[in-house]
C-alpha cells in the first residue's frame, strides 16, 4: 500500500516537472529566483558608486537592452541587468526620448 502511494507520488511528481519543463514555468521559476538572490545579494554590498557618470552613448545602448529584455517578458533578467548597471536614474534610460532613430 505505501510503495503503491509512493509510486504514484513519484509518476505525479514527474508528469509535474516534465509539464513545467515544457510550457517553460520552471525555467522562468529558476530565472526569478537567481535574479531573487542576485539582488538580496548585491543589496548587502551597496559599495558601489551611485555616482558613476553615464555617457549618452552607454545609456542608448543599456535603454535598448533593457526595452527588449522587458519586451520579450524576461523580466528577472531586466531586474539583474538593471541593478548590474547600477543606474538610479533608469527613467533616462526607460523614456526613448533621447534616440533618435
Amino acid at each position: 500500500m505505501v510503495t503503491l502511494a509512493m509510486e504514484n507520488t513519484d509518476e505525479l511528481r514527474e508528469a509535474v516537472l516534465d509539464r513545467l519543463k515544457k510550457n517553460g514555468t520552471l525555467n522562468r521559476i529558476q530565472a526569478e529566483l537567481r535574479s531573487a538572490i542576485f539582488l538580496a545579494i548585491e543589496q548587502k554590498e551597496e559599495d558601489i558608486k551611485e555616482d558613476e557618470p553615464c555617457d549618452d552613448e552607454k545609456s542608448i545602448e543599456y535603454a535598448l537592452i533593457l526595452h527588449y529584455l522587458r519586451q520579450n517578458r524576461l523580466s528577472a533578467t531586466a531586474a539583474v541587468f538593471e541593478k548590474e548597471i547600477n543606474r538610479v536614474r533608469l527613467q533616462k534610460l526607460t523614456s526613448f526620448e533621447f534616440i533618435v532613430f
